[in-house]
């Protein structure tokens, strides 16, 4: 198996680090500031070469709410800068995969979206499990049993080896739809939600940095989410709680009037 396959994982990664080694460079002075700047190129260098599209969509996501969270109140010129730079940076990322994953092979079929963007397999599975989902679909039919149901192993024509539901959907989303229903997935949308109005509104509050790597924590985990790892996944669960809580604790540690005013100033 090639290195570039290997580390698909780590690169997905990507979208909870960058965020908190941005955080640090504007927390921290003298070599760490080099060092986190190191360890953010590093980390892009390896989402580019592998590919990993599902951490792109999770790294743009990220600097496009990031970037409206910062620049939200203040003048029109930073606004619209920070619209410029969101908006430029997605139109290059997708026509970066318009050009360098054009696939080849791909069964006729009635695609909901370019098979560049999103591959058949995915959509594919995504088909399937939908299918599912409304067989049950205000209970769901168990949590993470999905890879259990008939017809899960039956192979993706035009692969090898790739099973309908190799032991997941690569879709939070339609997963959690599909094992614990409407109201599983309601009441999961509902905390995404109020999680992520508090940390706006602690962001107006004072202003700290923090917050902001925060949200480009959050918005690039449930934005990946969409395409990679099972949501009952745990590294992945923890490796989110556990970079989200050290934005949260930075965020919480007192600081100075002058600093405060600085930043409502900024």
């Amino acid at each position: 198996m090639s290195a570039r396959t290997e580390l698909k994982g780590f690169a997905a990664l990507a979208v909870l680090s960058v965020p908190v080694f941005l955080l640090a460079m504007h927390q921290l002075g003298g070599y760490w500031r080099a060092f986190a700047l190191i360890a953010v190129l590093a980390n892009l260098a390896i989402v580019w070469e592998t590919v990993n599209r599902s951490a792109i969509a999770g790294l743009l996501a990220g600097i496009v709410a990031v970037l409206a969270l910062f620049s939200w109140g203040r003048s029109a010129r930073l606004v619209t800068v920070c619209l410029g730079i969101g908006i430029g940076s997605a139109v290059l990322i997708v026509y970066w995969l318009s050009l360098a994953r054009m696939p080849i092979n791909v069964p006729a079929g009635d695609w909901v979206f370019p098979t560049w963007l999103i591959d058949y397999e995915r959509q594919t599975m995504w088909r399937h499990v939908w299918n599912i989902a409304m067989e049950s679909p205000w209970f769901g039919i168990g949590v993470n049993t999905i890879n259990l149901t008939p017809g899960a192993d039956v192979i993706i024509p035009g692969t090898n080896d790739t099973h309908i539901i190799p032991s997941h959907p690569h879709n939070w989303m339609i997963e959690v739809l599909a094992e614990t229903g409407v109201f599983g997935l309601f009441s999961l949308c509902g905390l995404i939600a109020l999680s992520g109005y508090q940390i706006i509104r602690s962001y107006f509050a004072d202003r700290h940095p923090a917050w902001l790597a925060a949200a480009g924590v959050a918005v690039g985990y449930w934005t990946s989410g969409l395409f990679n790892f099972s949501f009952w996944a745990a590294w992945w669960q923890l490796s989110f709680l556990i970079i989200l809580a050290i934005c949260v604790a930075e965020a919480s540690r007192p600081v100075s009037d002058d600093l405060r005013q600085n930043r409502e100033n900024s």
